[in-house]
Formats: structure tokens, C-alpha cells, sequence
């Protein structure tokens, strides 16, 4: 009898621990999420955009066996519908001063003439980032960079001043310098709190001069607390507050190789904590609507390995196509107008090199994202309530903030209403019960390791139960439940 029971007892345990670890395969984590008709932020114009890749890549031409000039995405008439398709509305262009104005009096517009063209005939809205390049513009060196002598910040006028003539009427925003160094003496290009702010109102004076209507922003730094301290620095200069009609800043999950995705999924909140925080810290300081914009992100900013040419895969993988879903759905929760991809082709990009201008895997989540779920202009943002369990994470600002493995973001426009969820876990699926009241049924699309193209079409539509929907969320996916009313 002793040995019979003992038998007893240890397979119970068995079958026991064999449930629980069935339960964990099978992600068989329930919560609960509701919606609520409070609404958080609204989406503005030109929200998803891109850094321009252009006007032309070579590409190898198997007919005549060598390589030849081929357009880039917003040069090439099929690439233009897929921008458009997934709701691009606003392309960044870095226009280089040593390129543009080498040397006094000099000026070759030609490159920039060609790329704010095919933006503007793709329809879609120009933001020219003046870029400071290094410290060796003609006047300058390594150890006197131009923007320390009288010389060199008279021609960054003149630069910006021509630049606008040129452009007036065709240019909606002017980002001024681009990842200035404020903060390492010790590296090459210091610049410096004081001359990066004297250099943005030198180009924005200039600018305003020309064309009144233009956005003029800037300085494209990292996150949150360097950008909020340099707008900061901005508006308490006289004429500061008129000048800056957006700060920008940049967002990288990883600059390592050796990051693992659930290190770059933690990070991944940065997105929505970035502008809240500096929506709030601009507010303490000025009753003016300043827009804040990501200007560059993306899941990895590594682009060289062992001293070779590199770029992670995990840009355009699957995964990190739910990367840059949660990069849209944050900056829209946390209230940024603007969130530009790094960039539109390639290795960081959503479509292929020339000739075959395939679009890559995060292709279809942005496009999902804009035309079932309606992240687009005019859009409302609303409020939910989960049952998942947060997590704190590290601050972009300083601190923490939280975090949870399955987000849910809602979105109201028009007569659509919609419920996204992104399942961060890496395995097993995540069962939830969604809550949106006077829903009577819904539309299911999913973007998974499965679901790719297919994630625009609709994959069930489910019966609400007194406004409950029940679905289910694999491993690494975006799921998108819409509703009309």
C-alpha cells in the first residue's frame, strides 16, 4: 500500500507539473482589456514618415552583365503606391552644406532639387534636415570647427538663407542640425550646449525671414532629457519661442550587436515616454504648441561589425516589424506628431535595393497599422485599462517606467473604432478578452511570422458577447480587432 500510494502521489505530480508546463507552452496567460471612450491624444498631419534613400543605387543589370543607375523608392512608381499604401505622408532629406555650398559663393542644388521632387510628387509632405556635417566645412578643422569662427557661421547663414529661397512654397519642415555633439569634450565634433542653440536661431532667423509658414525645428538628439534640455536652452533665448515650431529627437533600441531582443523590447516604452516627457516639460515653460517629432528611429542604429559593413537583421525581421509597430503605437499614445522611420530602403529600410524593390517584412505592420487599425491623421488615441501585469523598466528621462509583454493601444476614426494588441512574448500565445462597449462584432487581422501580406486582410470576424471579444495573440505579433459603429 505504501509503494501503491507513493506511485499515486508522484504521478499526480507528474501530471500536475506536465499541465503547468503545457500552460506555459501553450501561453495560456489570460488578461483582460477595456477600452474607454477618454481620449488621450489626437494623431496629426504627417505622423509616419521616412528617411529619403536616393535619388539613385546602383543595381547589377543581369542583360548587360555590369551595374547601372537605378531610381530609389520615392523614384520608382511602384514604390511610390506602397509608401502611399501604408500611409507615408512625410520624407526627411539631409542636405549636407559641404555638398550643397562648398565654398563661398558656391552653391549645387542639383542633388536636392532631384530629391524634394520626387517626395513632393509622391504627394507626400518635405522635411529638410540641415546638417552640420563635421568640423572640417572650408573654414574649419579638427581641432577649430567651422561653427567656432566668425567665417564659418556667417556662410551657415547664408546657407540657410539660399536654402530657403530655393524652396519656399515647396518645404513644410526645417530641422536644424542633426545629432549635434552636446555633452563628450573628449570626442571628435564637440559642439556644445551655447554654439548648437546660436547656430539653430542663426538658420532659423534666416529662414522665418524667407518663408513664415515653414515648421522650423530641431536638433535631432537622443530621447527625452537632452532634447527637453536643449529646447529649454532654445526658449529662453529672446526670440527662442517664435523660432522653434517642433523639437526632434532620435530613438534607437540598440547600439549592440550582442543586445537581445527582450533588452531591445524593454526599451521599446521609450517611445511614448520620449514625447510625454517633453510635452510636459515644453508646457512648463511656454503656452505655445510646439510640436515634438521623432525624426529617426528604428531597432538598431549598429552599421558596422568586426570593422566591416554591417546592419542587424533584426531591422527588417519580423520581430522587427512589431518593433517599429510598437515605435508608432507609443509615439502616438505619448502624444509625438511625427514618428520617421531610419530609413525606406535597405538594411534599415521597408523596401529592398533595385531592381526588385521588394518590401520588407515591417512593411506590413506600418501598412496594417495605417489602413485596418486607422493609426492616421485625425485619429483619436483612447484610453485602456489591462489586467497585464506592469513591469518597470529604466527611464529615457531619468528614473523608471513602466512596461508590460502584451500592450493594448485603441483608436477611434470616423465611425471605426479599433483595439491593438502586440504580444511581446518570444513564445506562446497570450488569450485576451477585450472590452470595447456597444461593440456587436469585430474584424480580426493579425501581423505574425505567418500572417505578412495577408496582415491587411481580414483573418476572422468575431461575435461580441455584451461588447466582449475574445481572441487570441500569438508569440511576436501585432493583433488588430475593428469595429464600426
Amino acid at each position: 500500500m505504501p509503494h501503491t500510494a507513493s506511485i499515486r502521489l508522484m504521478s499526480m505530480l507528474v501530471a500536475l507539473l506536465w499541465c503547468g508546463f503545457l500552460q506555459a507552452q501553450d501561453g495560456s496567460d489570460k488578461i483582460s482589456i477595456l477600452v474607454h471612450d477618454d481620449v488621450l491624444a489626437t494623431i496629426g498631419p504627417g505622423f509616419s514618415g521616412l528617411h529619403y534613400d536616393g535619388p539613385t543605387h546602383r543595381a547589377w543589370d543581369e542583360v548587360e552583365r555590369q551595374t547601372s543607375a537605378m531610381p530609389g523608392a520615392f523614384g520608382s512608381p511602384h514604390c511610390r503606391r506602397q509608401l502611399q499604401a501604408a500611409g507615408v505622408g512625410v520624407a526627411r532629406i539631409f542636405v549636407n552644406q559641404p555638398d550643397v555650398h562648398p565654398e563661398p559663393r558656391v552653391f549645387d542644388w542639383s542633388a536636392t532639387d532631384a530629391r524634394v521632387a520626387e517626395v513632393r510628387e509622391a504627394g507626400m509632405a518635405v522635411m529638410l534636415c540641415l546638417h552640420q556635417r563635421d568640423a572640417t566645412w572650408f573654414v574649419g578643422d579638427a581641432t577649430t570647427p567651422w561653427w567656432r569662427l566668425p567665417a564659418g557661421r556667417k556662410e551657415w547663414r547664408e546657407f540657410a538663407r539660399v536654402c530657403a529661397q530655393r524652396y519656399h512654397g515647396k518645404v513644410r519642415y526645417y530641422e536644424i542640425l542633426n545629432e549635434p555633439n552636446h555633452l563628450k569634450k573628449d570626442k571628435p565634433h564637440y559642439m556644445g550646449w551655447d554654439l548648437s542653440v546660436e547656430l539653430f536661431l542663426d538658420a532659423a532667423r534666416q529662414i522665418e525671414a524667407v518663408d513664415r509658414a515653414a515648421l522650423i525645428g530641431g536638433a535631432a538628439t537622443w530621447a527625452a532629457w537632452e532634447s527637453a534640455t536643449w529646447a529649454k536652452r532654445v526658449l529662453a533665448r529672446p526670440d527662442g519661442e517664435r523660432l522653434l515650431g517642433f523639437v526632434s529627437y532620435h530613438i534607437y533600441t540598440s547600439h549592440s550587436v550582442d543586445d537581445t531582443e527582450a533588452q531591445i523590447l524593454a526599451k521599446t516604452p521609450w517611445f511614448e515616454e520620449a514625447p510625454a516627457h517633453l510635452r510636459r516639460e515644453l508646457a512648463k515653460l511656454t503656452e505655445k504648441p510646439i510640436l515634438v517629432a521623432l525624426t529617426e528611429y528604428n531597432v538598431s542604429a549598429v552599421f558596422t561589425k568586426d570593422g566591416k559593413p554591417f546592419t542587424d537583421p533584426r531591422n527588417v525581421n519580423t520581430f522587427g516589424g512589431m518593433v517599429t509597430a510598437l515605435a508608432m503605437l507609443h509615439s502616438a499614445r505619448g502624444g509625438g506628431h511625427m514618428a520617421v522611420h531610419f530609413s525606406t530602403m535597405g538594411g534599415f529600410g521597408l523596401i529592398r535595393w533595385p531592381p526588385e524593390y521588394q518590401v520588407r517584412r515591417p512593411y506590413h505592420a506600418v501598412r496594417m497599422l495605417h489602413e485596418v487599425a486607422g493609426v492616421r491623421p485625425g485619429a483619436q488615441v483612447l484610453k485602456t485599462d489591462t489586467s497585464e501585469t506592469a513591469k518597470e523598466i529604466k527611464s529615457c528621462a531619468g528614473g523608471t517606467w513602466t512596461a508590460r509583454d502584451v500592450e493594448a493601444f485603441a483608436f477611434r476614426h470616423g465611425n471605426q473604432s479599433s483595439v491593438v494588441l502586440v504580444n511581446k512574448r518570444a513564445s506562446g500565445t497570450v488569450h485576451a478578452t477585450v472590452t470595447m462597449p456597444g461593440a456587436k462584432e469585430a474584424e480580426l487581422y493579425q501581423y505574425s511570422a505567418t500572417r505578412l501580406p495577408d496582415a491587411i486582410h481580414p483573418l476572422a470576424t468575431i461575435q461580441a458577447d455584451n461588447g466582449k471579444l475574445e481572441v487570441s495573440c500569438p508569440a511576436y505579433s501585432v493583433t488588430v480587432l475593428k469595429t464600426k459603429r
